[in-house]
Formats: structure tokens, sequence, C-alpha cells
């Protein structure tokens, strides 16, 4: 399905020229404004940071100019993600997030008077977005999407279901995928639909306390029964996925920017102790093995750069990339920044553990990019599905890329690690297994295959030495992942079914017992006698304990004491004197 909004850039130069500035000035406000640590640690971007992003024209990168966007291109799109990337990668998570994932269903597919309203509210950052897609069972698994829009006998539809990690904390505007319900309650096909903050039934849920990407808010968004107008349906009605998968496709690839910009960094703050660092050999730079070390970290760097721009050229022509392409890019590119990361606490020592000194933060964001848009293993086993029947990798290979040696090379290895897997007797429970598994293997020589196939037109184009290394990595990658396809690896002879796992694990509980941490904890609600209805919960269970105010019901406040006369009141004291004196009483 094609966008009902074609995206047109500004020209070239013009586009270079706006991305220039707003890197110079991303680069001063680094400095002067932003407190990287401060914003992970209090779990928020402050909302000045937010209104600088949207008036200098970070919310709307390639929103239209009618539209009050910058209408950057591809490439510079990409340049200014890298450049926020280098800075703080939640930053340039949530700058990606609004512009790719929320801002781009609605600037391609919605009805044109509400892509007309919503644009330029997006694009000056007066109110965010948010992509809502994934659900609490449905993540990398989409065909599991259980989110309903029945259709409505007067027109519109009602939406039900529940939408997490979407970064929707902050959103006031919603691009969502629920499954259409004919009149016998049958799923049918992925409708996308444009949400309001404030429509009846649409609420957000508490609030998830992340690992990495700390200052982006990620609560679940609530759809309860939430009635919507037929002009809010995005593109055509059961053609979601198409939708969807396009803005899966950019973001992507925008994962790849961000790495790029992360590597970068984790390199130059590498370098930077290292050449300073003395050591009983000298300086840390002089070693062997950090020489080594920095020898993988630029090869990644120029491996990632060039199949970024090999695509980012695609996107700038008019094309689409295939889906595979993307895909590799993306597992190529955050399993690289993570091993840099992870290099660059190593070289630091002691100090790279140390919060004050940026390290472990970055390890942290970019742990999400390994998970985000589809986690990499499983991309890696689909791409293994697809390698025999993808015309578009094929014709990137061949075509494109100029290496059919390769692509024959590919195709042959998947096929021959297939009728292994399943000739292997005794290492897979099941033909299932062994299918998933030969794919798996496919998928990994299918990175491989591509990376070399990249990295080879490359520097047939542009030679450089950094080039050149990575073509003798990338082969050596190739050689390795064919070996493993076709000769097996040795944990294939080591694989148990589910039932021996569950069994070796369920002994380690004699080591250390079967632990679940309970703590008392905060109260988290308002107090029952607080609330509007007192019975609306707020406090645990304790009904059944003595001097429990648990709010199911509110004591009338009592009555005030009628008066006693001094005589009456003398008559009760000389009785409880006299019941204390007594010898019967207790």
């Amino acid at each position: 399905m094609k966008p009902v909004h074609p995206f047109r850039p500004a020209p070239p130069e013009v586009s270079r020229r706006r991305a220039d500035s707003l890197i110079a000035w991303l680069r001063d406000y680094a400095e002067s404004r932003i407190d990287s640590r401060l914003f992970d640690e209090r779990r928020c971007v402050p909302p000045f940071v937010i209104l600088d992003f949207g008036n200098r024209g970070l919310m709307g990168l390639q929103v239209p100019e009618s539209h009050g966007g910058l209408a950057l291109n591809y490439r510079d799109f990409f340049r200014v993600l890298e450049q926020l990337a280098a800075i703080d990668i939640s930053l340039a998570s949530l700058v990606f997030i609004h512009n790719g994932n929320g801002v781009r269903p609605i600037q391609g597919y919605a009805r044109p008077e509400l892509r007309d309203a919503l644009l330029p509210i997006l694009a000056a950052g007066r109110e965010l977005s948010a992509f809502g897609l994934t659900e609490p069972a449905a993540g990398s698994n989409l065909p599991g999407l259980q989110s309903r829009a029945e259709p409505l006998a007067g027109g519109g539809w009602r939406l039900s279901g529940v939408k997490r990690w979407n970064a929707s904390g902050w959103a006031g505007i919603f691009s969502v995928f629920c499954r259409t319900v004919d009149a016998r309650g049958r799923l049918g096909h992925v409708t996308g639909f444009v949400l309001r903050q404030g429509m009846p039934g649409l609420r957000h849920g508490p609030e998830s306390l992340t690992m990495g990407v700390r200052s982006i808010m990620q609560n679940a968004l609530i759809m309860d029964g939430v009635t919507v107008e037929d002009s809010h349906v995005l593109g055509e009605v059961g053609k979601g996925m198409e939708i969807a998968d396009e803005a899966l496709l950019v973001a992507r690839l925008c994962m790849g920017a961000i790495s790029l910009g992360g590597m970068k960094r984790c390199a130059q703050l590498m370098y930077r102790y290292a050449s300073r660092r003395e050591v009983s050999t000298g300086r840390l730079i002089d070693s062997p093995i950090t020489l080594s070390v920095f020898d993988a970290v630029t090869i990644r760097i120029a491996t990632v750069q060039a199949l970024v721009d090999r695509l980012v050229a695609t996107l700038d022509r008019g094309d689409m990339p295939s889906d595979e392409a993307c895909m590799i890019a993306k597992i190529v590119a955050s399993d690289a920044l993570w091993q840099t990361a992870d290099d660059l606490v190593q070289t630091l020592g002691g100090r790279g553990f140390m919060e004050n000194n940026i390290a472990p933060q970055i390890l942290r964001d970019c742990r999400m990019l390994r998970i985000g848009e589809g986690a990499n293993e499983l991309m890696t086993l689909s791409l293994g599905r697809r390698v025999l029947h993808s015309p578009s990798l094929r014709a990137l290979m061949r075509d494109e890329l100029g290496a059919p040696h390769l692509d024959a090379l590919m195709r042959t290895t998947a096929e021959q690690a297939m009728e292994r897997c399943l000739q292997a007797q005794g290492c897979f429970a099941s033909r299932g297994d062994a299918v998933a598994w030969a794919h798996t293997l496919a998928g990994r020589v299918a990175i491989a295959a591509l990376l070399q196939a990249t990295l080879e037109a490359a520097a047939r184009s542009a030679p450089s030495a950094a080039l050149a290394a990575a073509c003798d990595w990338a082969a050596a990658g190739l050689e390795t992942a064919r070996r493993d396809a076709l000769e097996g690896m040795p944990a294939e002879s080591r694989l148990a079914d589910a039932g021996r796992v569950g069994a070796m694990i369920a002994a380690y509980a004699g080591d250390i017992g079967d632990l679940e941490q309970a703590p008392p904890g905060i109260e988290e609600g308002v107090d029952p006698m607080l609330r509007r209805t007192p019975g609306a919960g707020g406090y645990p269970a304790f009904g059944h304990l003595p001097g429990n105010a648990d709010g199911r019901a509110v004591a009338p406040a009592p009555a005030a004491p009628a008066q006693v006369s001094a005589e009456d009141k003398r008559a009760r004291a000389a009785a409880l004197l006299k019941s204390r004196l007594s010898p019967t009483a207790t």
C-alpha cells in the first residue's frame, strides 16, 4: 500500500544546510543544557528540553515545511540521530520514536483533515506521539495481536486492548493497530487508528521502570471501549500491518544510525582514557591487547557505516530497501554497539563501573536496541526462513551489490544446513525444532554474506584501510557462519528438551532455595478515607484484623456527648471506685 501523502524532502542542499545547523546547535546545547545522568536518575526528560527541541525542529525532522517541519531527507535525518546518540541514547531514542514510529504513520496515511490538524502540533513538539503495536502477549510474534476493533452500526469503531513498551508516558497522540472483528466475533486483519489523549476509555497504565533509556516514560496504553470515527482510520481497513511494517523498516535503520553515534562516542572515550592511562608497560593505548580492542571497534563502526549508508541511499532515491536488509542492519548495528559499550566499560576498568563516568548509562541504554523493533534472535530466525524465497534480497545481493557469487553461496548453504539438521539423529526433539535451528543458522549466514557484499561494494567505490580491514573481518565471519551451518555447532550435541532442562533447574533449589522477595514495599494508593468512593481500594486486605481501617465503610461521626450534671458525675465516680475495691473485681 502506497502512502496517501508521499514523503517529499527539501532539496538536498537545503536539507544538508538545515541538518548542519541543527547538529551545530545540538553540540553547543549538549554542553550547556543537557545532564544525561540527572535525566537518567530522575527517569524524566525535563520539559524545557522537549520545548527547546520542538522550537529547533527536532520533533518534525521529516514533516513537510507546510506543516512546520524541516523536511530533511533520510541521510540528514539519520545524521541528526547519530549526533543525538553520541550525546545521549535516551534522547536519540525519544526523537526517533516520535519522528519515526509516531509521526510517520500519521504523515503518510492519516486522512487529509486529520493529518493537517495533527502534524503542526507534532512538529512543534506541543504533543508527543507514540506507536502502539506490541502487546503483553505479542512482542516479536505480531500475528498474535489480540487488540480488537469492532465496527459500530452507525459508523466508527470500538477499540479494546492493551499496548505495551510504546514510550507513551508523555504522548498525547497515538498510532495504534488492532485486529478487526466481524459480526460472528472472528478476528480479522490488522487496521491502524489514530487516538488522542482524553478519548473516553483511553488511559495509561502504571509506568514500567526499565533498565535503560530510563528518561523515556514507558506506560501501558489501555483501550477500554474507545470509540473512534472512520476519519481516524490509518490508510485502508485491514491493511494496518503494511503501515506498521513500513514504520518498523525505517525504525530499524534509525537504530543503525543511533548505534553509529553511540559507538563513535564510546571510541572517543576509550581513546581519551587509554592515551592518558599509565600502566606497568607504559601507556594503556600502546598495549597490543588494547590496540586489538580498538581494531575491533573501528571495524564494527566501518561495517555499520557502510551498511547504513547503502540503505539510506536507497531511501533517498525514493525506493524502499528490502525488509531483510533493514533487519540485518538493525541486528548488526545493535550487537556492535552492545559489544563496543562493553569494551568501553572494560577498558576504563574501575572507572567504567562508576555512574559518574557515563559508561554504565551507555551500556544500559544501548541494551534496549537489541530487543526493540524485534528481538535480534527471532529476526535472525526469520531471515533464515526468507533466504530462499525473497526476491528483494536476491536483487540486492546480485544487482545492487554486484555479488551473485555470495548470493549463490548463501542460498546453497541454507539448503545444505536444512538437509543436515533434518537428518540429524537425536539432536532435536522434533522436526519443528530442527527446522527452526536450520533457519537460525541460515540467518547467520545471510547476515555475514550481506555484510561482506556491502563492504566489498563500498571498498570498490571508495577504497580505504578501514574498509579493507572490514572486508577481511567479514570474510572470516562468513566462513565461520558457513562452517557452523554445514558441520554443526558443539551446542547441537548437548541440546536437551524442555523437560530435562526443567529437571536440571529444579535441582538447583537444593543449593540456593527457591526465592521470591516479598518486602513490605511502599504504599502506592491514596488512603481510602480520602477517595471519592471510600471502598475503591488503596489498602491491602486487612479487614479481618482489629484496628484496621480498610475503607470499606466510613463510620459516621460520633454524636456530641450529652450534658452530664455534677451530681451524676459524683455518682459515677463512686460506683467506679467501689467496683475497683470489690474483692470479686477482675
